[in-house]
Protein backbone atom coordinates (compact mmCIF):
# COMPACT_ATOMS: atom_id res chain seq x y z
CA UNK A 1 0.00 0.00 0.00
CA UNK A 2 2.87 2.36 0.43
CA UNK A 3 2.62 5.57 2.46
CA UNK A 4 -1.10 6.18 2.03
CA UNK A 5 -3.29 7.73 4.68
CA UNK A 6 -4.71 5.42 7.35
CA UNK A 7 -8.35 6.35 8.05
CA UNK A 8 -9.03 3.65 10.67
CA UNK A 9 -6.59 1.94 13.00
CA UNK A 10 -6.82 -1.12 15.21
CA UNK A 11 -10.05 -2.80 14.11
CA UNK A 12 -10.17 -6.59 14.35
CA UNK A 13 -11.09 -9.19 11.75
CA UNK A 14 -11.53 -12.85 12.70
CA UNK A 15 -10.90 -15.45 9.98
CA UNK A 16 -12.61 -18.72 10.85
CA UNK A 17 -14.18 -21.87 9.48
CA UNK A 18 -13.44 -25.55 8.93
CA UNK A 19 -9.85 -26.80 8.60
CA UNK A 20 -8.12 -26.88 5.23
CA UNK A 21 -10.17 -24.17 3.48
CA UNK A 22 -7.36 -21.61 3.13
CA UNK A 23 -7.75 -19.29 6.14
CA UNK A 24 -4.03 -18.95 6.84
CA UNK A 25 -3.28 -18.64 3.12
CA UNK A 26 -5.86 -15.86 2.77
CA UNK A 27 -4.26 -13.89 5.58
CA UNK A 28 -0.81 -14.39 4.00
CA UNK A 29 -2.16 -13.17 0.67
CA UNK A 30 -3.82 -10.10 2.22
CA UNK A 31 -0.86 -9.18 4.42
CA UNK A 32 2.14 -9.93 2.19
CA UNK A 33 0.76 -11.10 -1.18
CA UNK A 34 2.30 -14.53 -0.58
CA UNK A 35 0.91 -17.98 -1.28
CA UNK A 36 2.32 -21.41 -0.50
CA UNK A 37 0.96 -24.80 -1.55
CA UNK A 38 2.06 -26.36 1.75
CA UNK A 39 -0.78 -27.08 4.16
CA UNK A 40 0.06 -26.61 7.82
CA UNK A 41 -2.89 -26.86 10.22
CA UNK A 42 -3.42 -23.97 12.63
CA UNK A 43 -3.52 -25.14 16.24
CA UNK A 44 -3.21 -21.78 18.01
CA UNK A 45 -4.63 -18.38 17.13
CA UNK A 46 -2.14 -16.14 15.38
CA UNK A 47 -2.49 -12.40 14.97
CA UNK A 48 -1.33 -10.34 11.99
CA UNK A 49 -1.26 -6.54 11.91
CA UNK A 50 -1.66 -5.23 8.37
CA UNK A 51 -2.93 -2.41 6.18
CA UNK A 52 -5.78 -2.99 3.75
CA UNK A 53 -6.19 -0.60 0.84
CA UNK A 54 -9.63 0.51 -0.26
CA UNK A 55 -8.73 3.41 -2.54
CA UNK A 56 -5.54 4.86 -3.95
CA UNK A 57 -3.46 6.04 -0.99
CA UNK A 58 -6.24 5.34 1.54
CA UNK A 59 -6.48 2.35 3.83
CA UNK A 60 -7.21 0.86 7.21
CA UNK A 61 -4.89 -0.86 9.67
CA UNK A 62 -6.35 -4.03 11.13
CA UNK A 63 -5.51 -6.99 13.31
CA UNK A 64 -6.41 -10.27 11.64
CA UNK A 65 -7.03 -13.27 13.89
CA UNK A 66 -6.19 -16.59 12.20
CA UNK A 67 -8.40 -18.97 14.17
CA UNK A 68 -7.88 -22.74 14.19
CA UNK A 69 -10.37 -24.86 12.28
CA UNK A 70 -12.15 -27.80 13.79
CA UNK A 71 -14.92 -27.80 16.35
CA UNK A 72 -12.49 -28.95 19.05
CA UNK A 73 -11.08 -25.40 18.97
CA UNK A 74 -14.47 -23.66 19.14
CA UNK A 75 -13.92 -22.63 22.77
CA UNK A 76 -10.88 -20.63 21.61
CA UNK A 77 -12.67 -19.20 18.58
CA UNK A 78 -15.64 -17.57 20.32
CA UNK A 79 -13.68 -14.99 22.39
CA UNK A 80 -11.91 -13.69 19.27
CA UNK A 81 -15.19 -13.47 17.39
CA UNK A 82 -16.70 -11.50 20.26
CA UNK A 83 -14.04 -8.75 20.03
CA UNK A 84 -13.96 -8.54 16.22
CA UNK A 85 -15.70 -5.97 14.08
CA UNK A 86 -15.78 -8.27 11.04
CA UNK A 87 -15.59 -12.01 10.55
CA UNK A 88 -14.48 -13.86 7.44
CA UNK A 89 -16.13 -17.29 7.38
CA UNK A 90 -14.48 -19.51 4.77
CA UNK A 91 -15.30 -22.73 3.00
CA UNK A 92 -13.74 -24.51 0.03
CA UNK A 93 -15.73 -24.87 -3.20
CA UNK A 94 -14.18 -28.32 -3.65
CA UNK A 95 -15.18 -29.58 -0.19
CA UNK A 96 -18.90 -30.19 0.31
CA UNK A 97 -18.37 -30.92 4.01
CA UNK A 98 -16.87 -27.47 4.61
CA UNK A 99 -19.87 -25.87 2.89
CA UNK A 100 -22.34 -27.95 4.91
CA UNK A 101 -20.67 -26.68 8.13
CA UNK A 102 -21.13 -22.97 7.27
CA UNK A 103 -24.35 -22.55 9.26
CA UNK A 104 -22.80 -24.20 12.32
CA UNK A 105 -19.73 -21.96 12.13
CA UNK A 106 -21.90 -18.88 11.58
CA UNK A 107 -23.73 -19.77 14.79
CA UNK A 108 -20.54 -19.08 16.76
CA UNK A 109 -20.72 -15.44 15.69
CA UNK A 110 -23.16 -12.75 16.87
CA UNK A 111 -24.30 -11.52 13.44
CA UNK A 112 -26.20 -8.64 15.06
CA UNK A 113 -22.88 -7.17 16.20
CA UNK A 114 -20.27 -8.61 13.83
CA UNK A 115 -20.57 -8.36 10.05
CA UNK A 116 -19.82 -11.67 8.35
CA UNK A 117 -18.26 -12.08 4.92
CA UNK A 118 -18.74 -15.60 3.58
CA UNK A 119 -15.71 -16.42 1.42
CA UNK A 120 -15.84 -19.32 -1.02
CA UNK A 121 -12.20 -20.22 -1.66
CA UNK A 122 -10.33 -22.35 -4.22
CA UNK A 123 -12.37 -21.01 -7.15
CA UNK A 124 -9.56 -22.01 -9.54
CA UNK A 125 -10.25 -25.71 -9.07
CA UNK A 126 -11.64 -27.99 -11.75
CA UNK A 127 -13.14 -30.07 -8.89
CA UNK A 128 -15.78 -27.46 -7.99
CA UNK A 129 -18.69 -28.97 -6.03
CA UNK A 130 -20.37 -25.80 -4.73
CA UNK A 131 -21.65 -23.29 -7.27
CA UNK A 132 -21.45 -19.52 -6.95
CA UNK A 133 -25.26 -19.42 -6.60
CA UNK A 134 -25.21 -21.96 -3.76
CA UNK A 135 -22.67 -19.83 -1.92
CA UNK A 136 -24.67 -16.67 -2.51
CA UNK A 137 -27.83 -18.34 -1.20
CA UNK A 138 -26.01 -19.59 1.91
CA UNK A 139 -24.70 -16.06 2.55
CA UNK A 140 -28.24 -14.70 2.38
CA UNK A 141 -29.40 -17.44 4.78
CA UNK A 142 -26.77 -16.48 7.40
CA UNK A 143 -27.08 -12.71 6.77
CA UNK A 144 -23.58 -12.34 5.33
CA UNK A 145 -21.83 -10.66 2.43
CA UNK A 146 -20.48 -13.09 -0.17
CA UNK A 147 -17.41 -13.30 -2.37
CA UNK A 148 -15.77 -16.15 -4.26
CA UNK A 149 -11.96 -16.13 -4.27
CA UNK A 150 -8.88 -18.04 -5.23
CA UNK A 151 -6.08 -17.31 -2.82
CA UNK A 152 -3.82 -19.34 -5.12
CA UNK A 153 -4.41 -17.20 -8.23
CA UNK A 154 -5.37 -13.98 -6.43
CA UNK A 155 -8.88 -13.92 -7.91
CA UNK A 156 -11.01 -11.33 -6.06
CA UNK A 157 -8.45 -10.80 -3.27
CA UNK A 158 -8.21 -7.05 -4.00
CA UNK A 159 -12.03 -6.88 -4.06
CA UNK A 160 -12.18 -8.64 -0.69
CA UNK A 161 -9.63 -6.19 0.75
CA UNK A 162 -11.72 -3.25 -0.46
CA UNK A 163 -14.92 -4.78 0.95
CA UNK A 164 -13.28 -5.32 4.34
CA UNK A 165 -11.98 -1.74 4.37
CA UNK A 166 -15.35 -0.33 3.32
CA UNK A 167 -17.20 -2.25 6.04
CA UNK A 168 -14.74 -1.10 8.69
CA UNK A 169 -15.09 2.54 7.70
CA UNK A 170 -18.87 2.32 7.31
CA UNK A 171 -19.32 0.91 10.81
Amino acid sequence: MGKGKIVSDGDRIAVFGPPGVGKTSLIAKLTSNNFTETYTPTFVTTIQNTKLEFAKDLGVRVYMFDLPGGHLFQQFTTPYLSISKLAILMYSVEDLGSFEEVSTWAGYCDSNRVKIILVANKAETSQKLISFQMGKSKAKEINAFFIETSVKTGKNIAQLSRLLSYLIIQN
